[in-house]
């Protein structure tokens, strides 16, 4: 049955403490009986059996088991074959009597509910604890629980029993018991037994194996000291078998019958009644050894059965599986499990909201980085790029090198859009770029896909910028094209309709854009007459020097002028005249006297700073207006504004990067262009590094975010190893015994997984899941597309349950790395 081959064991190899325990132990058993293997204590002998029933390891050797080595293969092995009784019981905690029998008959691989049900009552019948069978072991005494490991060890249709000192915490009555159980088990079965008490082994060995300093003795005689006597048995008796006799003021009970003749003296002084026994009599009192156990009470003495039924094993080909996950999820709490209402756990749940705010925060930043990619603008290759600065270059520049020259601005805008005619609603902001409109150009109108082109005062929107409004609005109501239409720009610019456009971008006609700016708010003029506009002129009012003017300029529609280029028209607000004049009452006479000198010498008046730009004529307005002047040119000049009129720049938003946007026709013209710009020492922008450049920094920024919240993250996750680390010592003990009483690592690792799910990862996600839906409002509120957000948010949250469930499986890999006898060896405590 089982064949062992030069076993060797080392504790502590390798070290000046190393300790042979096994020294080359070969032998062989037979298929039943009880063979008994005993020497003195550090002989090896538990270390021998241990690795006989693979709960430990041995450093050479073989052990064969119906000639099969069980190297590799030691739990199914142990599972399907073996049935261990172990000296201190390692029944499963918290669960019940027939639980514990259900438990040792799944891990052997039985699953008909039937039989696992008929076999729990026939063995807890056996061993007398049928009537026990919903207590937990707890609740049973030390020799209860033996009588249940024996019941454990013997359910699952074992072959062979071995049995680590099964009487050494037991009382003389409980372990005549054990041993008659084991006995008779031996009639069919192998049972080999480790102790040291040869009196056992005299009364109730077929064999025996003597183990001498980690090697078998020749001569194996028994020569041990006893150290207990199980003959000392207790006083058994039957309380109805009774006799009462009453001498004087003293009852005397007798049990039982005796023919023998005892003689006994009793003494009555001062009510104190002295005995002296005679022939025959022996004293019990509390030192006494033995003691009277009335039958019917719990000490009853126990009957061993004639017979031991012999289970059929288990023929499954896997085994070693407990816990699924419908077992793991039950409410009932296992040994070391906190309570959800416990300090512990309240503590721990806390601390896993700590981590979730963390990781969102880390996925918001992660999400940062990725958005501070720029939105890769497009830019036609037949423009060039100049910064602000070269603009007394731009104004050299002959007309025939470019087309048209504009603003670009590297970075979107935040611009508000609101409904005119729902004064409750208040203004959505959105981001977005300002671009010019040719009206007349076909390629522009050609891209038109709902509504008209816009007149003055009205704007198109790409369908990008569209779908950006409708995801702010978010009510039903607002979801189409007409709706939108009801929406002003700025509270000043009417959407009146929606252009083809993967980039936010709000289309104005030439003049509004150029307005829009804000870099012609401002305008001097040079007067040489000084007929009209004083060179400097105090407002009496606020005493400011006045030689500025509020500005927009405008398309030239009349026809009483042939308006060159390098002309302008200027309409001057009437209730503004006395920004420009002594007397404002004089302004009618003046702006016709000054009208007929610049009929003959229109180079008297011009705009300072321009190409330059000569004033034509002066028109007074009565209507009301919102600047002091409109400066009116032909169409020509308003494309090339920026070329002919020098912008204030100091009007532009310092936090926004402008360059000029210098556009040409073809390839021939883009070459001279920069042909030309070359010969003159001018360095064009490069737009891509700058973009390159900008989100650098802003990653920078970002990334020092990011790493705070690495270090942060990587800081918590530490301390939730020492956690779930002090946890997996609580339950080291239990783990060993699920190991010893066959359950499989993989098994092991199942559960705690599922543990850390139930325990840990639903409160992780369903708080990160909470928060980050805070996060996402708060992107909605900002307009910004959620898709991205809740990607990377959603695989953050999915890696970082992944990494608390490895942690939480760590400190377990730990410990379940270790044989079972090692195990138990360091957390039997």
């Amino acid at each position: 049955m089982i064949r062992v081959e030069g076993i060797r064991k080392v504790f502590n190899a390798h070290t000046r403490s190393a300790n042979e325990v096994l020294k080359g132990v070969s032998f062989e058993l037979p298929d039943k009986g009880l063979v008994a293997i005993f020497g003195k204590s550090g002989s090896g002998k538990t270390t021998l059996l241990n690795i006989m029933g693979g709960l430990d390891k041995q450093d050479a050797g073989r052990i064969y088991i119906d000639n099969e080595d069980i190297t590799g293969k030691v739990d199914h092995i142990r599972n399907a074959k073996i049935g261990f009784i172990f000296q201190n019981y390692y029944l499963e905690a918290g669960y019940t009597i027939e639980e514990i029998m259900y438990n040792a008959m799944v891990i052997a691989g039985f699953k008909d509910e039937e039989e696992i049900k008929n076999r729990t009552e026939q063995v807890l019948r056996l061993v007398k604890m049928d009537r026990y069978k919903h207590k937990t072991a707890d609740a049973l005494s030390g020799g209860q629980k033996q009588r249940v490991a024996i019941a454990r060890a013997l359910i699952k249709g074992s072959d062979i029993i071995l049995a680590d000192e099964p009487t050494g915490n037991l009382d003389s009555k409980n372990t005549t018991i054990t041993m008659e159980i084991l006995k008779e088990i031996s009639k069919t079965q192998l049972v080999v037994l480790v102790t040291h008490e040869v009196n056992l082994i005299y009364k109730y060995a077929d064999s025996h194996i003597k183990l001498v300093d980690g090697e078998l003795n020749a001569d194996g005689e028994l020569d041990e000291e006893i150290e207990v006597d199980i003959e000392k048995h207790n006083i058994y008796v039957n309380s109805e078998n009774k006799h009462t006799y009453n001498i004087g003021n003293t009852n005397i009970d007798v049990y039982g019958d005796n023919d023998n003749s005892a003689d006994i003296e009793l003494f009555n002084e001062d009510g104190t009644v002295y005995l002296r026994p005679g022939k025959g009599i022996k004293i019990i009192d509390s030192k006494s050894e033995k003691k009277v156990i009335f039958e019917g009470s719990e000490e009853e003495k126990f009957e061993v059965a004639t017979s031991v039924p012999k289970f059929a094993k288990s023929t499954a080909t896997k085994n070693g599986k407990l816990f699924t996950f419908a077992n793991i999820w039950k409410s009932r709490h296992y040994a070391g499990e906190e309570k959800a209402y416990s300090t512990g756990n309240i503590f721990k749940q806390i601390f896993v909201f700590t981590i979730v705010v963390v990781m969102c925060f880390f996925s918001f930043f992660v999400f940062e980085a990725v958005r501070s990619k720029f939105m890769a603008k497009p830019t036609d290759d037949g423009t060039v790029y100049m910064d602000m600065r070269t603009y007394p270059e731009i104004r050299k520049l002959d007309e025939d090198l470019y087309k048209n020259i504009d603003f670009f601005e590297l970075n979107y805008n935040d611009g508000t859009f609101a409904f005119s005619n729902q004064q409750s609603m208040s203004a959505i902001s959105v981001k977005y770029a300002p671009k010019s409109l040719d009206l007349e150009a076909t390629a522009e109108s050609s891209k038109l896909i709902f509504g008209e082109m816009p007149r003055d005062g009205e704007v198109l929107v790409t369908r990008r910028l569209a779908e950006d409004l409708k995801f702010a609005l978010r009510q039903d109501e607002y979801q189409t094209d007409e709706a939108l239409l009801l929406l002003m720009f700025e509270k000043r610019y009417k959407i009146s309709g929606i252009v083809e456009g993967a980039e936010p971008y709000v289309y104005m006609n030439r003049a509004n854009y150029v307005n829009f700016l804000g870099v012609y708010s401002d305008i001097k003029f040079l007067d040489s007459t000084n007929k009209f506009f004083e060179k400097a002129f105090i407002n009496k009012d606020t005493g400011e020097t006045i030689n500025s003017y509020r500005t927009e300029i405008r398309l030239y529609t009349g026809d009483t002028l042939d308006l060159q280029n390098n002309e302008a028209v200027i309409e001057i607000n009437r209730s503004s005249t006395y920004l420009m004049m002594g007397d404002a009452k004089d302004a009618d006479y003046k702006v016709d006297f000054v009208n007929r000198i610049l009929l003959k010498h229109p180079q008297h008046i011009s705009i300072v700073n321009s190409y330059p730009m000569y004033i034509r004529e002066f028109n007074l307005n009565r209507e009301e207006m919102s600047t002091d002047i409109r400066v009116y040119v032909n169409k020509h000049t308003l494309a090339n504004i920026f070329a002919y009129i020098a912008p204030n720049l100091d009007a532009l938003d310092k936090e926004s990067s402008y360059f000029f946007e210098v556009t040409t026709e073809n390839a021939e013209q883009l070459a001279r262009l920069n042909t030309r710009l070359s010969d003159r020492g001018v360095i064009k922008a490069d737009i891509e590094a700058l973009y390159k450049f900008e989100n650098r920094e802003a990653n920078k920024a970002i990334l020092s975010n990011i790493l705070i919240f690495i270090l942060a993250a990587g800081l918590l996750f530490i301390i939730y190893y020492f956690i779930e680390k002090s946890g997996s010592i609580k339950n080291s003990k239990e783990y060993g015994i699920f190991r010893a009483i066959g359950i499989n690592r993989s098994n092991l690792l199942y559960k705690e997984v599922v543990l850390t799910l139930k325990e840990s990862i639903i409160t992780y996600v369903v708080s990160y899941l909470v928060v980050m839906a805070i996060m996402c409002i708060r992107y909605a509120m900002m307009n910004v597309m959620l898709g991205a957000f809740v990607g990377i948010a959603l695989g953050i949250m999915v890696l970082s349950a992944l990494i608390m469930v490895s942690i939480s499986l760590i400190p377990y890999l730990f410990v379940l790395v270790k044989t079972p006898s090692e195990i138990l060896s360091k957390y039997d405590i």
